[in-house]
């Protein structure tokens, strides 16, 4: 599921973008240097969000559940509630984000690769 949203925001992004991704063509970038583009964009753009969603996810997950440890008096529990992180599924998760990352990136830049300067630029004139 996420690698469709993943992949169907790359197209989106891509189509939303084609007359700019154009006028860099036309401007004389050459088709490698702007999948190159595209693909330090959408990494950086999904680094940053694995990162960030990791950290507040913990941080997040950790706080709420400190609530789980008390009575409805406000009273801990006995015996106190032990928080754990299982590593093997926060790094099986990450991974897999990580893998629809780049299946969205080959996404946009098959979308890119399919992008026809002349068509785009003679219907926006």
């Amino acid at each position: 599921m996420v690698t469709l949203a993943l992949a169907t925001h790359a197209i989106v992004a891509v189509n939303g973008s084609r007359v700019e991704l154009t006028v860099t063509r036309a401007l004389g970038f050459s088709r490698n240097q702007l999948l190159g583009l595209l693909v330090l964009e959408r990494l950086l753009v999904a680094a940053v969000g694995l990162a960030a969603g990791a950290l507040i996810g913990y941080y997040l997950g950790r706080w709420t559940l400190g609530y789980l440890g008390i009575t409805p008096g406000g009273l801990p529990i006995i015996p106190p509630m032990v928080l754990t992180v299982q590593t093997w599924l926060v790094t099986l998760v990450i991974v897999n984000l990580a893998i629809a990352a780049v299946l969205s990136i080959i996404v946009a830049a098959v979308a890119v690769g399919r992008l026809k300067p002349s068509d785009i630029l003679r219907n926006r004139g």
